[in-house]
């Protein structure tokens, strides 16, 4: 057991020195030159010297295995493609939801999952449409590393894809260039990132990109909302959506931000210290329980932080009860290219061997690369001590239901284990300081190996402080809520 040993490798002193440059730079102050690129940019550097920290390559690596090639006929080819084109640029293009004019805009998340019905479900969103009404609401859906995952279970979807192109388009029309000022402070925050942490993250090329594409981007989401007109615009992942919610502040229209992350101090996305700013943040976050709330320092009003719930996991958790369980660990892998979780589990299955049944969960982006990147999980696979889970079944969720212990590192995913009663230990490994909530109030063991995981260990767990009950009223309260308090502006 390891609960009161030192974490190795957190990212705390990173995180650290990370603000004490933004603070330097008055990065996150109103009016700064920069403030709306690295608001644009704070989550992506921020991960990527993370990365660095453990000496990894950040790799954008596909979330599914290739295809295998196939020999076909250059007509079935071209019949493909005219069928992807016309999805995307006409039957899904956003344009035709200006003729559907619904109360309430959905961008959600575009890594479905494939559920038991053969669909792919948002797992973040679908079940708050059907709450709200389906014909009250409309979604609009970016890609997933270039695809979307079809068929889905949401209804009235249409893709971003078509208002990119245009973004594109009239970028390289209009070509937004940095002023002198903002040239100049970004080549100070290069040096100054590069003698901090021994890169600069091509920060000057990253702001002169995003830069074009925030000014162009802005206009084109600030018509189509226009058109669109919804009461209230939900959203997943505000780091990606920034020049939405720029466009729907312009037009009044209230944005609400649903959680799907672990929230902590170390989560740049929502965690605002001290009087940092910021412009393109949502205007109001529901979160899954009340632990949350005091989780991070929000630039969110604190009456405007409402716990609702997480509605898939409690459907899901009322769908297998009574659970089955089995003498069965699940290794959960979180999105990092490192290998330390891999290899503890592979050591696991070792010295349990013909006991315990031993499954690795891999992360949705390491699965076309996996057996390259764990050496000796691949090895224990082919030993048959191994399961490794490397496509959409099983479920994460039928897995949780079977297992009684859980292994990961900081991934919300052990939180839901949690809620499937499963015993959850923590790898002491980078990463690990966002999980130090679960740590202080016993919901979760820290181990250093897999000589530290003690089977007899029981957690305790606080279901209605991490993701609250009765999630089908509170979201319909507080999308109220957020109406009512609108009309009073």
């Amino acid at each position: 057991m390891a609960n009161n040993q030192k974490r190795v490798g957190d990212g705390i002193e990173l995180y650290e020195e990370f603000i004490k440059i933004e603070d330097s730079f008055g990065l996150l102050r109103p009016g700064d030159p920069l403030s709306d690129i690295w608001e644009r940019l704070r989550y992506s550097v921020f991960s990527e010297l993370r990365a660095r920290q453990v000496q990894l390559k950040v790799e954008d690596a596909h979330q599914f295995p290739i295809a295998s090639k196939t020999r076909s006929s250059w007509f079935i080819r071209l019949c493909v493609i005219v069928r992807e084109v016309c999805n995307l640029y006409i039957f899904g293009n956003p344009i035709w939801a200006i003729f559907r004019r619904r109360k309430y805009a959905f961008w959600g998340h575009p890594r479905r999952k494939l559920e038991k019905d053969g669909l792919y479900w948002d797992i973040y969103t679908d079940l708050i449409i059907d709450r709200l009404g389906q014909d009250n609401c409309v979604s609009i859906e970016r890609d997933w590393h270039g695809r979307h995952l079809t068929p889905a279970v949401t209804q009235n979807l249409f893709y971003q894809d078509s208002l990119d192109l245009i973004v594109g388009l009239l970028r390289r029309i209009r070509k937004p260039r940095l002023s002198d000022q903002q040239r100049r402070k970004l080549g100070q925050l290069a040096i100054a990132l590069r003698e901090s942490f021994g890169t600069d993250c091509s920060i000057r090329k990253r702001g002169a990109r995003v830069h074009g594409q925030a000014v162009t981007q802005t206009v084109i989401f600030r018509l189509f909302l226009q058109l669109l007109q919804p009461k209230v615009v939900f959203l997943v992942t505000s780091n990606v959506h920034c020049s939405l919610i720029e466009a729907a502040k312009e037009l009044g229209i209230p944005t609400v931000e649903l959680q799907h992350a672990i929230v902590s101090r170390y989560y740049v996305v929502l965690s605002y210290e001290g009087d940092r700013q910021k412009r393109s943040g949502p205007d109001y976050f529901f979160c899954f329980g009340d632990l949350w709330k005091d989780a991070a320092q929000f630039s969110i009003p604190e009456d405007h932080i409402v716990p609702v719930g997480f509605p898939f996991l409690s459907d899901r958790l009322n769908q297998y009860q009574p659970f089955q369980k089995q003498e069965l660990i699940v290794f959960l892998a979180s999105k990092t290219l490192d290998d330390t979780l891999a290899r503890m589990a592979a050591g696991f299955s070792e010295k349990y061997a013909g006991r315990i049944k031993v499954v690795y969960k891999l992360h949705p982006e390491t699965r076309s690369m996996w057996r390259s990147l764990y050496p000796q999980l691949a090895s224990a696979a082919e030993n048959n001590h191994v399961t490794v889970v490397d496509g959409q079944t099983p479920t994460l969720y039928e897995l949780l239901a079977q297992a009684r212990w859980q292994v990961g590192i900081a991934s919300t995913a052990l939180l839901e284990g949690a809620a499937f009663g499963c015993t959850t230990f923590v790898l002491n490994a980078p990463g690990v300081e966002t999980m130090s909530f679960l740590l202080e109030c016993g919901m979760a063991c820290l181990v250093n190996s897999e000589e530290d995981i003690d089977l007899t260990f029981s957690t305790r767990y606080m279901l209605n402080d991490v993701f609250a009950d009765e999630w089908y009223d509170k979201i319909k309260r507080a999308t109220e809520f957020v109406e009512r308090k609108h009309k009073q502006v």
